[in-house]
């Protein structure tokens, strides 16, 4: 996998348009569902970097048909894990 997307993603100096441009170009799902986690839930991020995490960890690593309350379950998880 190239890890530069994912390089860029996690800087936190990353603008949103490059952002956008990065996540539009990702390839098929190969990162684990932690790293948009870790980025979701790290108020060091921009809010709109964390919201273009949380999305892409629901698009990316989220089953149609779990519910919210499965989604909470599974992001406990994720962070003790």
């Amino acid at each position: 996998m190239n890890h530069e997307p994912l390089q860029v993603i996690a800087d936190k100096r990353s603008s949103e348009g490059q952002l956008c441009e990065v996540i539009q170009n990702l390839g098929p799902v190969e990162e684990r569902p932690e790293f948009w986690l870790g980025i979701a839930g790290d108020e060091s991020y921009s809010r709109v970097h964390r919201r273009h995490s949380m999305f892409q960890l629901s698009y990316r690593h989220v089953a149609p048909g779990l519910t919210l309350g499965q989604l909470a379950l599974l992001c406990q998880r994720l962070r003790e894990s």
